[in-house]
């Protein structure tokens, strides 16, 4: 219901023709939108994202007993990385609403 409230604020320049439920100009700035923020997830993830090397030698996302920190930012685990991302795909929805 949220999502739909969102969606349902942005506006457009002229009016455009439903299919179904959903307004065609609203599937370009969804898809353009989530793949921005896929796109910077994926960038965050390799690059900042904390990775952990545990005492057997393998790596991974979460700190267990004897894990060090192996590469990233130590307070920036995957919850922050989707954060960051859903926030910056919803900024980029807001903008394309408004550009379209």
């Amino acid at each position: 219901p949220l999502f739909i409230g969102c969606i349902s604020r942005i506006r457009f320049l002229d009016t455009a023709p439903f299919v179904g439920l959903v307004l065609v100009k609203v599937i370009p700035v969804i898809t353009s939108a989530g793949t921005c923020g896929a796109l910077l997830y994926s960038i965050i993830g390799a690059t900042v994202q904390a990775k952990y090397k545990l005492p057997d030698g393998s790596i991974t996302e979460v700190n267990s007993e004897g894990g060090v920190l192996h590469s990233g930012i130590s307070f920036i685990g995957n919850n922050a990385t989707n954060l960051i991302s859903t926030l910056w795909g919803g900024v980029i929805a807001i903008w394309l609403g408004t550009v379209i």
